[in-house]
């Protein structure tokens, strides 16, 4: 079958995000392609090479608790049930028209903003509204609003000649709500050339920074690409909040042998794969001709958990610098940490 699925998902490596993340639960696993695992937010994306339609796949967070409350016998937690809590999400593709000794184009955008919802009576209205504002409404709207959605403007307005006096204040945006949003951006271009049996994927993912996240093709005989992995930076409630569009991860693959039934090959070369991970400067995962499979161990291989340095800053607030990190990641292979 002409089938890819596109997974797009951010999650937490360890149980819990330690103390700079407040203690909310985490997802405890690594880099994977195992669809049964958990994420903070997940999104796929069904493309059909031959009719050329997307189908949009499940979208959706796993529950959402706090450890420190649920020691004192608090239960803040949320399964995201309602649909308004749900990742809002929007998705374009352009897919040329299927030749079966030609080329085929796929490109396809991933857009992703979700909140955490683990906190007191969240699912009642009134607290929806002060968590996620007007923005949290499972819709496709990913933009995050403003925690002060209003501005300045001049008291007085003149239309043609007729002078009235309106307030101060105005509505700018919308209420973000007091919970920031964790964006992410995934953006994938594939080409096949089904003369030569090769085709060409590049991944480029932006975001926060904060989770980790990865990005993976399945095709319809179940053959796992893995795109990018994204090793968190910062901290979560550093991280998160003000909308930003960092560079997380860039991949770049040539070569890639494609079957005549539209499955992956077993090689590929790597020309680019970078994780904008530590200080946020880029780490190469691999690089050169290999196996597929070798590729996909490339990322499923890393410690999600991250260096010695990016543990201790789960836990301990530390000014931003790679002098600091460098220093704590070798008394941690000193110590094999």
């Amino acid at each position: 079958m002409s089938l890819l699925i596109l997974h797009t998902r951010a999650f937490h490596p360890d149980k819990e995000f330690g103390f700079t993340g407040l203690y909310y639960s985490g997802d405890n696993r690594g880099f994977t392609a195992d669809l049964g695992v958990k994420s903070r937010m997940y999104h796929s994306l069904e493309i059909d090479l031959k009719t050329t339609e997307v189908t949009l796949g499940p979208v959706d967070s796993d529950t959402s608790s706090n450890y420190a409350t649920a020691k004192v016998g608090i239960d803040i937690s949320n399964d995201y049930s309602q649909d308004r809590k749900k990742p809002r999400h929007n998705n374009t593709a352009s897919i040329t028209p299927y030749r079966e000794d030609g080329d085929q184009s796929v490109m396809a955008t991933v857009n992703l903003a979700g909140k955490n919802f683990a906190f007191p009576a969240a699912d009642s209205d009134v607290m929806h509204k002060v968590y996620g504002g007007e923005v949290s409404d499972g819709g496709s709207d990913t933009d995050s609003g403003s925690v002060i959605p209003f501005g300045v403007q001049n008291p007085v307005r003149n239309e043609e000649g007729n002078w009235t006096l309106r307030s101060p204040i105005a509505k700018t945006d919308k209420f973000s709500g007091f919970v920031p949003d964790v964006d992410l951006r995934n953006e994938l271009t594939l080409r096949i050339d089904r003369d030569t049996m090769k085709a060409f994927v590049t991944c480029n993912m932006t975001g926060d920074g904060f989770p980790n996240s990865e990005s993976f093709l399945i095709d319809g005989a179940s053959n796992v690409l893995f795109l990018a992995s994204h090793i968190r930076i910062g901290t979560a409630v550093g991280q998160i909040p003000g909308g930003r569009h960092l560079a997380i991860a860039q991949t770049v693959l040539t070569d890639l042998d494609w079957n005549a039934d539209d499955s992956f090959g077993a090689k590929l070369v790597v020309q680019q794969a970078l994780d904008y991970t530590g200080s946020g400067a880029p780490h190469e995962i691999a690089r050169g001709p290999m196996s597929r499979s070798a590729w996909n161990t490339a990322h499923t291989g890393r410690d999600a958990g991250g260096p010695l340095s990016r543990q201790i800053r789960d836990n301990v607030f530390l000014p931003k610098s790679e002098r600091i990190d460098s220093a704590i990641d070798w008394v941690g292979e000193k110590l094999g940490m």
